[in-house]
């Protein structure tokens, strides 16, 4: 299986009352979340030295080649303030990064380093991201039992690219930032005796040349709650998509990674994970 496992953990400080509010009201929240997901990158990494022609193969390396797969856990968290039940801060980070040795088939150029067919390269992948958002679930749209909110906010993208071997005529390394805005929406629903399903996704198209999504479906299977204290049980599936290409003259930095299920592998992104409330 090429994904799973999601450990997914939230917690809600206790609601305060305003003055003159309904006892039932909560007027600030905070919700903190911390996991893991297992899965694998999939992509390529074009990475010129300066942008000039003959610094990089076009197209690649792409992951596999240089051992960039296989399944890893990746670590996530997210904290939430909500206020007046209407409005929410969301901020959320993963960190996507991987190692791995492959020998290779064919000769590869990245960086302004030639790695000879044959050698045997070390390489590493770091890509983690993290956002920060305003949810207006003052905008919520009611379908049946599903509530829809809007969300908007901007990401960091951070980029580093190692790579490695005694036959090359030298070590490739490129770390740079990004950042970039993205639009997004939650939705949730009540489904039958307190079991819920929930699905968000975020996206940005060529704002600041990224394309990205982040889309996770899950199902939310209530297993005790009491005053303080609740817990579910959580089912998902989880996707990410990172593409940045510069605007180089002559030849671009062309990142595109897919990970979980916008990768290849069967069952990539699947995640199970518990969530507690109080």
């Amino acid at each position: 299986m090429a994904g799973l496992c999601f450990v997914l953990v939230a917690f809600s400080s206790v609601p305060v009352a305003a003055e003159g509010a309904e006892p039932s009201t909560r007027w600030l929240r905070l919700d903190a979340r911390a996991g893991a997901m297992l899965a694998s990158f999939d992509g390529k990494l074009q990475t010129p030295m300066g942008g000039r022609a003959g610094t990089t193969s076009i197209g690649r390396p792409e992951t596999s080649e240089v051992g960039l797969e296989g399944l890893r856990g990746f670590a996530s968290a997210g904290v939430e303030l909500r206020v007046l039940e209407r409005h929410v801060l969301h901020f959320s980070y993963t960190a996507l990064e991987q190692s791995g040795r492959e020998t290779l088939g064919r000769e590869l150029i990245t960086h302004g380093q030639t790695f000879p067919a044959g050698s045997r390269v070390e390489s590493r992948l770091e890509l983690p991201f993290g956002r920060l958002g305003y949810r207006a679930e003052w905008l919520l749209l009611r379908i049946g039992r599903a509530r829809i909110a809007p969300e908007i906010g901007a990401a960091r993208l951070d980029f580093a690219y190692r790579l490695r071997a005694d036959a090359a005529t030298g070590e490739a390394d490129r770390a740079y930032v990004i950042y970039f805005t993205y639009l997004g929406a939650v939705l949730e629903a009540e489904l039958f005796r307190g079991v819920r399903g929930e699905f968000d996704v975020f996206a940005s198209a060529a704002l600041n040349n990224v394309n990205s999504v982040d889309a996770d479906l899950r199902l939310l299977v209530p297993l005790f709650e009491r005053p303080w204290l609740r817990s579910d049980l959580v089912f998902g599936f989880r996707g990410i998509w990172l593409h940045y290409k510069d605007d180089q003259d002559e030849r671009q930095n062309d990142i595109d990674v897919r990970v979980g299920t916008f990768s290849t592998r069967p069952w990539a992104g699947a995640h199970l994970g518990l969530e507690l409330g109080f």
